[in-house]
């Protein structure tokens, strides 16, 4: 992935954070798996190699956001 893409996620991240008044790392629990099943909703090429800093950015695992995304509820 491009540096500029991964930037990109960043910003959309620090958005959605923004948006409740707060920082990427400091997201409550649901506002963070909100998030990640928003990004993985638009299933772009882009999200999907992108993982790492979907996950890494608001300090989650890996393996937790895939969780995210396989069981939504």
């Amino acid at each position: 992935m491009d540096p500029g893409g991964t930037e990109t996620i960043r910003q959309r991240i620090d958005s959605f954070a923004a948006a409740r008044t707060t920082t990427a790392r400091t997201l409550k629990a649901a506002d963070r798996k909100e998030l990640i099943i928003k990004a993985s909703q638009r299933r772009s090429a882009e999200f999907c190699k992108s993982m790492d800093t979907v996950a890494q950015h608001p300090g989650v695992s890996r393996a937790t956001a895939y969780l995210y995304v396989r069981q939504p509820d």
